[in-house]
């Protein structure tokens, strides 16, 4: 956790120093910060995600064909 966090802030800073909006999520809505400071809203982020079929380890996707393999 502390390696994304630094990687994150890193990453925050660098985009800022060069002129570019900052997107993030806090408590379920998409965020978007100018490097002016103004902080507008973008999406609230859907409770609930609903996933198609059951990821186990081992599972290949094939992109190409859109075959699951299992």
């Amino acid at each position: 956790m502390k390696a994304g966090k630094i990687a994150s802030d890193t990453a925050n800073r660098a985009s800022r120093a060069l002129g570019l909006s900052v997107m993030y999520i806090k408590d379920g809505v998409i965020y978007e910060e100018t490097p002016d400071g103004k902080i507008t809203m973008k999406k609230q982020i859907e409770e609930e995600v609903v996933i198609p079929f059951e990821i186990k380890k081992g599972l290949v996707l094939n992109e190409k064909k859109g075959l699951l393999k299992g």
